[in-house]
């Protein structure tokens, strides 16, 4: 799927950046939903004028609701977002730098795409890969410390509860 991915690049540059975009646009709907037009283009920074003719075109694929209440992820789209996600992630140069990375220094690194700065659905992102790699890591009768901060605020919103005795403490 990679190479697939690297020859529809070089065959088709923008495509790419048309997937990007879409699914950035998928994601955040995912996250924020109901979401209103203005209000997406105000967290994506994208123009409504572009915004408009992306969300016409998911909409007639299926992958998203507009109602009054704002634009939702249909099943079909939620599904979609989860199988893009994947292939992304293979093509995505942040890819090679995590391994570079890992091959240089021998720490694992996981990259999230996206200025937090400027797009709270990137704090959000980061919050929900960093909540899921500390449930992994979590054992019985572990000790947590944390700091404080918007960003641990959104790791601590994407915990599940789990059936282990741990103990969180401020740091």
């Amino acid at each position: 799927m990679e190479d697939l991915l690297k020859i529809q690049h070089r065959l088709v540059p923008d495509l790419i950046d048309k997937m990007y975009r879409r699914f950035n646009i998928l994601s955040t709907i995912e996250k924020k939903q109901p979401i209103g037009r203005r209000t997406l283009s105000d967290v994506m920074n994208i123009t409504e004028r572009v915004l408009r003719t992306e969300i016409e075109i998911l909409k007639q694929q299926d992958l998203i609701r507009v109602q009054s209440t704002g634009m939702k992820l249909t099943e079909t789209g939620e599904h979609t977002l989860a199988s893009l996600s994947h292939y992304l992630t293979l093509y995505s140069s942040f890819n090679h730098l995590e391994d570079e990375i890992f091959n240089q220094y021998g720490v694992k690194v996981h990259i999230v795409r996206g200025n937090s700065d400027k797009d709270e659905t990137v704090k959000a992102e980061m919050g929900n890969v960093t909540g899921e790699l500390l449930e992994q890591s979590l054992y019985d009768k572990a000790s947590v410390s944390v700091t404080g901060g918007s960003t641990m605020a959104k790791v601590s919103e994407s915990l599940h509860p789990l059936d282990k005795d741990i103990l969180f403490t401020p740091a």
